[in-house]
């Protein structure tokens, strides 16, 4: 499988190898700053590797709740 794009990666939901479509993924500690958080992934499958970026994009009032 040819490698996805950014915007194809981010459809799947993080959830698939850019490099080789499989869904054994394992990610490492999270590091944040300046409103964006990184994550380093690899793929069992292929051993490949790559960060996922996640940045903020606003927040819940209320108490504060760890969604399933």
């Amino acid at each position: 499988m040819a490698k996805l794009t950014n915007k194809e990666y981010c459809a799947t939901g993080g959830n698939e190898c850019p490099f080789c479509g499989s869904e054994n993924l394992g990610g490492q500690d999270f590091y944040h700053g300046s409103g964006i958080i990184w994550q380093d992934i690899i793929c069992r499958s292929c051993d490949k590797e790559w960060t996922d970026v996640y940045k903020l994009s606003g927040y819940e009032a209320g108490a504060a709740k760890i969604h399933e």
